[in-house]
């Protein structure tokens, strides 16, 4: 129904060498747990649109084969790394579960990212959360879905809350 993209201009404020970072190590990401979840397309979507159109075949071929993308650590774009950690955090809970490969590449991008171990823990941390946060919200949407209407119409409600004020 929805999901976490990257904002046009996050990506035109990005360096070239920082594109190309995030879109090897989207892609990276999404290939790490061994599938891709239709829930992670967006992402390797954004991936794709990162880079110029001279390194997309290369991209996509490492995505199809599900093959490591070499990826140095990140010089550039310093000022994002914080925003770059918590996208990825976001893709490791794209398909509802925190599997181990997922962990452990987080921690590794975090390493390529310059950050701290306790960064890293920050941000799985929030992805726990946010996951509890999801389920709560989707069973609250399945039950909202199985009511039964209460229509009111504006003007009703107006009445009602008049006759409250006096």
């Amino acid at each position: 129904m929805y999901a976490l993209r990257l904002e046009p201009d996050f990506i035109n404020n990005l360096t070239p060498e920082g594109r190309r970072w995030l879109a090897r190590a989207v892609v990276n990401m999404i290939n790490i747990d061994g599938k891709l979840d239709p829930n992670e397309m967006p992402y390797m979507h954004d991936a794709v649109i990162l880079i110029d159109e001279s390194e997309r075949a290369e991209l996509l071929e490492n995505a199809q084969q599900r093959n490591y993308m070499e990826l140095p650590n990140l010089t550039t774009d310093r000022k994002y790394v914080g925003e770059l950690l918590y996208y990825f955090a976001s893709i490791v809970a794209a398909d509802s579960k925190i599997s181990t490969s997922e962990v452990e590449f987080l921690k590794a991008l975090g390493a390529k990212l310059g950050l701290p171990e306790q960064a890293v823990q920050n941000a799985l941390d929030w992805t726990t959360k946010y996951l509890q946060l999801q389920k709560i919200r989707l069973d609250a949407e399945t039950e909202l879905a199985n009511i039964p209407p209460l229509y009111q119409t504006v003007e009703s409600k107006i009445h009602e809350m008049d006759a409250q004020r006096k």
